[in-house]
């Protein structure tokens, strides 16, 4: 029996790129069905702004993409120790596009074929606490379409979570075929929106506005008359901002009043055991954060 995949392998990261532009990729699928991906540049805008161009995405790899990338192989080596498993490295800029779907694809981290895969993920801050607590939906949705192009039932993440000290996490994910059926003629309607040359919605990400800006990459001087839909946008556009400085202001009131309650205290805790921490690094530095529960011991 015939895989449902075939494994295409390119010589530079320009090369892979440029394939990738010919269908939808495993890791851009959350963000078409309009998941939010935290610490990711993509939206439904600019995944379709990359599929319509033939440039390359100029947007530069974070520091934590790259640590990411570059700690796979150990992050793999101990899931491979705390699990028993033999993981292969596919290899990099490697591409297994669905055979029925050729435009959907993935790229997996490591293989346990013929039956499972492994995606590696590292976090740091924010989007580490959120590891901590569970996997996020997005990478959810990565690896159960890795899961349909691959065939294989069951998949699992191997994560090295940076959150107050460092976690490592392995989470196995069984392969959803409910989910898929919902999720495929979306994707699909997505693709062939794509094939028209259509663009999504605009909404509200740094994703878009990084794909507006590459689209639009060589303003004119002239001005244009803006469409009549757009009448009270720029009403809104002040309100909008007036607000968002009173905001700040009324934040950095609070924070100046519980910096004055705290005094030479780190910690301080509210009548909810909601609490601030007002502590000092090596160079004397303090910093405010908010406490989401503080124990009533360390106060």
């Amino acid at each position: 029996m015939s895989e449902p995949y075939t494994i295409e392998r390119y010589e530079s990261r320009e090369e892979w790129l440029q394939a990738r532009k010919r269908g939808i990729g495993a890791s851009e699928s959350a963000a078409v069905l309009g998941y939010e991906i935290a610490g990711a540049y993509k939206s439904a805008y600019s995944i379709a702004t990359d599929k319509l161009t033939d440039a390359i995405d100029p947007t530069p790899q974070s520091e934590e993409a790259y640590w990411g990338t570059a700690d796979e192989p150990t992050i793999a080596a101990r899931f491979a120790k705390e699990t028993g498993m033999t993981v292969t490295d596919p290899g990099d800029f490697t591409i297994f596009r669905s055979v029925e779907h050729p435009w959907l694809f993935c790229t997996p981290d490591r293989l346990m074929l013929p039956m499972s895969v492994l995606e590696i993920k590292e976090t740091f801050g924010e989007n580490g606490k959120a590891w901590h607590e569970d996997v996020p939906r997005p990478h959810k949705v990565q690896l159960q379409q890795t899961m349909q192009v691959l065939g294989v039932p069951v998949g699992y993440f191997a994560a090295r979570i940076n959150w107050f000290g460092v976690e490592f996490r392995f989470h196995p994910m069984r392969r959803s075929d409910k989910f898929w059926a919902w999720a495929f003629p979306r994707l699909k309607a997505f693709w062939e929106s794509i094939q028209r040359g259509e663009m999504p919605d605009i909404d509200g990400s740094l994703a878009t506005a990084r794909a507006l800006a590459q689209r639009y990459d060589k303003p004119e001087p002239t001005p244009v008359e803006l469409p009549d839909e757009l009448e009270t946008l720029g009403q809104e556009y002040d309100r909008l901002t007036e607000a968002e400085s009173k905001a700040k202001r009324d934040k950095e009131l609070i924070k100046n009043k519980v910096k004055a309650a705290l005094g030479n205290h780190a910690i301080g805790v509210l009548p909810d055991l909601t609490g601030f921490s007002w502590s000092a690094n090596g160079k004397g530095t303090r910093t405010l954060r908010r406490l989401e529960k503080v124990r009533v011991e360390n106060a």
